[in-house]
């Protein structure tokens, strides 16, 4: 995680497969995220857990309410009124469907800087999957409504709303129409950009290459800064908006150099595993 008002920069976890960032709560706590994972250790790892089938419930089918629980939970349902989830079976309504099963692609919710999910939607291959933030406790996930029981690592708590892209108002072709603005955009370029936007980034990339640098990742302004990734680095370029493209690579401050690093085994902390 990078902290833009300090430049601090926290290490987070690897991950062994595809991963496709999709969106940053408002407040930075929580991503969205959608991976691929197809080696054979995860495969194995599937078909280990399938072998051993569901897990005992430590409970077996102990039932909190007693008697008559039906008859006040019908009651709640006929005036309208939200049933509380220990009745909803009491009450005759059906319980929701099983999580689908992950057979290798999922959209997960994870807290930065880490992978480890608070919840899995299994997604459908590469045609369904991903999410996107509508403010802190809103989120939407790019799954039709029968797959949207999830694998719940962690209880989700009551102040979140978790629902369908296809739910919302204006939904067309799984994105909502209040989300196709620049508000909701992760660092992504237009897929369909202006020939002077194209021309801008041409000149900037060719200048930062004649500058030295060979593999040009992003370029990002926020304010007056420029912001780019370059060869494994990140550099910031104070009053960037404002300088020459061939200017950047002398006024730009490296942040930190990640080229160094590989991959290792790294556990989430308990205090991060919370919504």
């Amino acid at each position: 995680s990078w902290d833009l008002a300090t430049d601090n920069f926290t290490p987070g976890q690897w991950m062994k497969g595809l991963v496709r960032l999709y969106d940053l709560s408002p407040d930075g706590r929580l991503l969205i995220y959608w991976a691929a994972q197809y080696h054979g250790t995860a495969v194995e790892r599937r078909l280990r857990v399938r072998s051993r089938g569901e897990p005992a419930r430590p409970h077996g089918d102990y039932d909190p309410v007693g008697a008559g629980a039906g008859k006040a939970a019908r009651r709640l349902v006929r005036r309208g009124r939200k049933v509380p989830r220990y009745l909803r079976v009491a009450a005759g309504i059906p319980p929701p469907p099983a999580p689908q099963q992950n057979t290798g692609t999922w959209t997960a919710i994870s807290p930065v800087p880490y992978f480890t999910a608070l919840a899995i939607w299994p997604a459908f291959g590469h045609w369904t999957g991903g999410g996107l933030f509508l403010g802190d406790g809103h989120i939407a996930i790019m799954e039709p409504e029968d797959r949207m029981t999830p694998v719940a690592h962690v209880p989700i708590p009551g102040r979140f709303t978790i629902q369908s892209v296809q739910s919302l108002p204006g939904a067309k072709d799984g994105l909502p129409a209040s989300a196709r603005g620049p508000r909701y955009e992760v660092n992504r370029p237009d897929h369909w950009p202006s020939p002077e936007y194209r021309a801008a980034c041409d000149a900037l990339a060719a200048a930062l290459k004649a500058g030295g640098l060979r593999w040009i990742e992003w370029v990002h302004a926020v304010g007056d800064d420029v912001f780019f990734a370059a060869d494994g680095a990140i550099h910031r370029v104070p009053g960037g908006v404002d300088l020459a493209p061939e200017r950047y690579l002398g006024a730009a401050r490296q942040l930190i150099d990640l080229a160094p690093m590989h991959f290792e085994l790294m556990r989430a902390p308990e205090d991060a595993m919370s919504w």
